[in-house]
């Protein structure tokens, strides 16, 4: 997202709001103040060029939550794993996987693992 779209999006999330709703709408807003860590797994994806961070912002930003699960380190907000599946920046099906995390500085967007969409997975 270009910086002007990023902050018109911003207005579109209030934070307040967002935590109120929880889940999606609050990953969203989140990542849209750029309030999201990204694992050394993700990086190191990046940094091979399988993909790039704008392509994690914009699946979060146009995809839907396929399901949920527990976390088995139980260290974030609601105990859940958000499996999110959106288009990148390129409209192809992509795929993160994430948690909602208390940090120092707030909450924040954990994004676990992100990739292409394969049709095998269920």
């Amino acid at each position: 997202m270009e910086p002007e779209d990023k902050e018109q999006v911003q207005s579109l999330y209030d934070l307040e709001e967002a935590e109120k709703a929880g889940g999606l709408t609050l990953i969203r807003a989140l990542v849209c103040r750029s309030q999201y860590r990204l694992s050394g797994k993700v990086e190191l994806l990046i940094a091979e060029g399988y993909f790039d961070v704008e392509d994690i912002e914009a699946c979060i930003q146009t995809g839907s939550v396929r399901k949920t699960e527990r976390d088995e380190l139980a260290c974030c907000i609601g105990n859940k794993k958000y499996e999110i599946q959106g288009c990148d920046t390129q409209g192809h099906l992509f795929y993160t996987v994430g948690k909602i995390i208390t940090s120092s500085d707030g909450k924040l967007y954990f994004v676990i693992t992100a990739h292409e969409w394969e049709n095998n997975y269920v």
